[in-house]
């Protein structure tokens, strides 16, 4: 059974990992709803253990703390030992197979694809995507009977988790965060800098005045609105900017880079009010070449999927779809 997806325009990181296993984890009934569904996709709860190749944002620290707070334990397959996951990269295959059909594949290299404009040619949006690979996973694949089993994935976990009661998580809006991507940073009597800004909140003023210089933050690279600090219960709240972002259009940590390589090539700060104009003026500006760059339209497309993925704080959504496959 397919047990979590995630369809993204981000690079391979501890955020899309950490996003395929919180879906993995969690009830579907409500990220079903969202996309209008009516499939059954019973797979939820914790794992006893999280069996992964080496690549990198699975051998992070807090990646693996993550899973140790739940009690589940990782494993990495030992280098040369591919085989040991051939049937998630068959079923990855099969996948990749099949979005060669799509309007807009690229194909696997220049000589497949011949004369054809992938850009020109391409019809699907990110969502829409995600929604066709949900409709090949879970009413195509579920529901395919294997050789091996006699019987369908879905039917043969029916059979097997019957009388099994699944583990959840202590405190799903922790487990989720704990997911995130982590840093340390020193708290000021003024909160706390990273990403060129300043964020504050009366956890951090406690956490100054109780003489705690060091703290370890959580982040969601798709919004930098706010940070996540651990409280002495092992729990993650949120600490948002010290000055609250009039715009509206909170940045994405891709953003914030493309605006720190730009503003360092004019000279331009990169911290301040003065910055937050300049990064939604160089955001108006891929807006504007979006039209005849093709690079442009991936930035507005990644940008613009990212914040719908977190239009509400993560900790409190329901329907996250946080690519991967579990």
């Amino acid at each position: 059974m397919v047990a979590g997806f995630y369809i993204g325009l981000e690079p391979p990181s501890i955020l899309r990992a950490g996003a395929t296993l919180d879906q993995a984890v969690q009830p579907k009934d409500a990220w079903l709803k969202g996309l209008g569904l009516d499939y059954r996709w019973p797979v939820e709860g914790l794992p006893k253990l999280v069996h992964s190749d080496r690549a990198r944002e699975f051998q992070s620290r807090a990646f693996e703390r993550a899973l140790s707070n739940q009690g589940v334990d990782t494993f990495l397959r030992k280098p040369g030992k591919a085989h040991w996951g051939g049937h998630i990269e068959r079923l990855i295959g099969t996948m990749m197979g099949r979005c060669k059909l799509l309007p807009g594949a690229t194909q696997a290299n220049p000589k497949a694809r011949g004369d054809y404009d992938s850009c020109q040619g391409a019809a699907l949006d990110i969502e829409q995507l995600e929604l066709w690979f949900a409709h090949q996973i879970l009413g195509v694949y579920h529901n395919t009977v294997h050789s091996a089993l006699g019987c369908t994935p879905l039917e043969a976990w029916d059979r097997m988790a019957a009388d099994r009661i699944p583990r959840r998580p202590d405190d799903a809006e922790s487990f989720r965060v704990d997911l995130f991507p982590e840093i340390t940073r020193t708290i000021t009597r003024m909160g706390v800098k990273v990403f060129g800004e300043e964020y504050a909140s009366m956890d951090t003023t406690l956490a100054f005045a109780e003489g705690h210089r060091k703290a370890r933050f959580k982040y969601d690279p798709r919004n930098l609105s706010r940070l996540y600090l651990e409280t002495a219960a092992g729990r993650w709240t949120a600490v948002p900017y010290r000055l609250p972002y009039l715009g509206g259009r909170f940045p994405t940590l891709w953003l914030y880079n493309y605006f720190r390589r730009l503003a360092r090539a004019l000279g331009a700060p990169v911290e301040g009010v003065m910055a937050r104009a300049a990064r939604e003026k160089a955001e108006e500006q891929l807006h504007g070449e979006a039209h005849s760059s093709r690079i442009a339209r991936k930035a507005i497309e990644r940008i613009r999927h990212a914040r719908t993925e977190t239009e509400e704080p993560p900790a409190h959504r329901d329907d996250d779809s946080w690519g991967g496959v579990l």
